[in-house]
């Protein structure tokens, strides 16, 4: 099967919100646990709540908004606001690249920059 830059974006924004509230639950779990004041403990077990509330309703819309744009596109109605296009190549670009956020095999090589000699070495 393979992925559209769609999916490539779905799966990036998705892990990108996992990634912060990751970060985020660590960081309010230690300061509840070794904070050194009580309502600073309680202030960040609030702030726990308040993070996986906010996790659940961001993750629910960004799978609603991935799933209104696919279904939008495969019903062919016009999209509002940001465009966005999916490609079927003829000439056999389609290959199988295994998880969406594997590299592509389109992408071209970064280009290196000549091997410079240090400008201390030069002036010896």
């Amino acid at each position: 099967m393979s992925f559209s830059h769609r999916d490539r974006r779905a799966q990036r924004a998705l892990w990108r919100l996992l990634g912060g509230i990751g970060v985020g639950t660590l960081v309010l779990s230690v300061l509840a646990m070794f904070g050194p004041e009580v309502a600073l403990g309680l202030g960040a077990l609030a702030g726990l709540a308040a993070l996986g509330w906010v996790a659940m309703l961001a993750g629910e819309e960004a799978v609603h908004d991935y799933s209104h744009d696919l279904r939008t596109a495969a019903a062919g109605a016009d999209s509002d606001g940001f465009v966005r296009a999916e490609v079927r190549s003829d000439v056999g670009l389609e290959r199988p690249v295994g998880l969406p956020s594997t590299r592509s095999p389109n992408v071209r090589p970064p280009v290196r920059a000549p091997d410079r000699i240090p400008s201390s070495a030069a002036s010896h």
